[in-house]
């Protein structure tokens, strides 16, 4: 569907006019419902498919649920994680190159259009084409700028930013870091997402508050590359240190009082079945990884060998 304007808002819903982009022509009312009250939301609409059946009220054209649009890690083959995930990054590019920061880079804020399917053209090549007859902008949309900031060196920025099970290291870390961050934070959230869909597990880092999900992150890479990236080493000035929040400085004086040294675990562990693909966790090297200054940028990522077969 394509909106055509806003015709109002409430509590529970917004409403749009739009087009049936199928039927080209064929005006609809969109309601768009927000996930406040999941009862009272099934209650409408358990009530809207029994009154379409009644004169002069309104008919129920299509229930489209969030999963058909959201990148998720059940729905997609490999090809299509590929092929997805080279166009956020395209996206990406473009947005960073204009100054801009996403900043709350997730899979709720990635939309894909399902008219795009994988179709094999030949037993060794395989394409994304559509199977609609009418015309896709992009197979992808990042949305939802309501975070997006312009980035200036040197500025120091908000660390309350993105949702909790993306947040980089540098926004749990926090005033430690003196806000000073750039674009790597949104690659931190296209790391997690290709890790979801990689090992079907969405979130990938869960954790239960911000401390937590800390501890979660450090649980999958390790203390080593954490330690050195926010200066805290022993024979390093602890000028930093002290500027942690306080909780995030008990979890770390937690491992240091008690000699913990977690090792960085291996991708594969995570695997949900045995692969010969080693580039999707290459990939993840360079993208999860604590120092944002060592991150690649989106212009690295999309050239990375595993978009090779996709682009």
């Amino acid at each position: 569907y394509l909106l055509v304007r806003k015709l109002g808002a409430g509590k529970f819903s917004d409403v749009f006019e739009a087009v049936d982009a199928d039927a080209e022509q064929t005006l609809v009312v969109l309601k768009c419902l927000k996930p406040i009250a999941e009862r009272k939301i099934k209650r409408e609409l358990l009530i809207l498919q029994h009154a379409s059946r009644l004169p002069n009220l309104a008919k129920i054209k299509a229930i489209v649920l969030p999963e058909d649009y959201n990148i998720h890690p059940h729905n997609n083959n490999e090809y299509e994680i590929r092929f997805y995930l080279l166009h956020l990054l395209v996206g990406l590019d473009h947005l960073h190159s204009c100054g801009i920061m996403h900043r709350d880079v997730k899979p709720r804020n990635v939309l894909i259009d399902r008219r795009w399917t994988n179709t094999s053209s030949t037993s060794t090549s395989t394409t994304m084409t559509m199977t609609s007859s009418s015309k896709s902008r992009s197979p992808l949309m990042l949305i939802d700028l309501g975070l997006a900031d312009f980035y200036h060196p040197g500025t120091r920025y908000n660390v309350r930013v993105a949702s909790r099970h993306y947040k980089s290291p540098e926004l749990l870390i926090g005033s430690a870091l003196g806000g000073c961050y750039d674009y790597c934070i949104d690659l931190w959230g296209v790391g997690c997402i290709l890790a979801g869909l990689l090992f079907r597990r969405e979130p990938f880092f869960r954790g239960k508050n911000n401390v937590d999900q800390l501890g979660v992150i450090i649980a999958v890479l390790g203390t080593t590359d954490l330690l050195q990236t926010i200066s805290i080493q022993t024979a390093s000035p602890r000028s930093s240190y002290e500027l942690l929040p306080e909780d995030v400085r008990e979890l770390i004086d937690d491992y240091i009082s008690q000699g913990i040294h977690i090792n960085r675990r291996p991708w594969i562990e995570f695997l949900p079945r045995p692969t010969t693909t080693t580039d999707g966790m290459d990939l993840l090297d360079k993208l999860l990884v604590y120092d944002g200054n060592q991150r690649w940028t989106a212009r690295q990522a999309m050239y990375h060998p595993f978009f090779d077969q996709v682009r």
